[in-house]
């Protein structure tokens, strides 16, 4: 679970760096939210 999220990530950012401008926050709230979810997974 925790390496799909991962690789969705890192498609989801190489697809916003098309059009970063209005995305970056999104791309922290995901980033964030990934953190979070692995936090859980692991512990």
């Amino acid at each position: 679970m925790y390496t799909s999220l991962f690789s969705y990530r890192i498609k989801f950012i190489s697809h916003i760096k098309k059009d970063n401008s209005s995305m970056n926050r999104i791309v922290t709230q995901v980033t964030k939210i990934t953190i979070h979810a692995a936090n859980h997974i692991t512990n």
